[in-house]
């Protein structure tokens, strides 16, 4: 699988927003829009791009 301009934007998007509903609001679509690149990210790089404490999301990136 390759990775796609998608999942670099929401990862980016989320990264920078910190959560999720801001990455969406950021990139003008809804929250599972944003949630579902992520999801298909993380097998391609073998690494949990965030952790997901509660209603925020944490860096760096750690093994699955």
């Amino acid at each position: 699988m390759r990775i796609t301009l998608k999942q670099i934007e929401a990862f980016l998007a989320v990264a920078d927003g910190g959560n999720v509903s801001r990455a969406a609001a950021r990139l003008q679509s809804a929250q599972p829009a944003v949630s579902q690149p992520l999801n298909e990210l993380e097998p391609i790089l073998a690494v949990r791009t965030f952790a997901r404490p509660t209603r925020r999301v944490v860096l760096p990136l750690s093994p699955l």
